[in-house]
């Protein structure tokens, strides 16, 4: 499902001109990465079961490779994300 809803925002920002819009999907990225961050950190303390059986933590998917990746294209989302929320103060 998050590779679905990854693919659709990256074809999104290919398509969409309008600013306001291109931001909206940052923002969901944001929001994707928080959620995925909130997950791995209740299977890394037992709350909630990973997917995997190799791995403890592994997000939404079975792979924490893929976990791995999207966090890391997020987290530059979510610095520039910052910087523009500090230069509007």
């Amino acid at each position: 499902m998050m590779i679905t809803i990854g693919l659709f925002i990256t074809i999104s920002l290919l398509f969409i001109q309008n600013k306001a819009r291109i931001n909206l999907l940052l923002y969901a990225v944001i929001v994707l990465a928080l959620f995925e961050c909130i997950l791995c950190f209740l299977q890394a303390m037992g709350f909630v079961k990973s997917p995997n059986r190799y791995f403890k933590v592994t997000g939404s998917w079975l792979n924490p490779n893929v976990t791995a990746m999207f966090l890391a294209m997020a987290l530059p989302v979510f610095f520039v994300f910052l910087k523009n929320m500090v230069l509007l103060t």
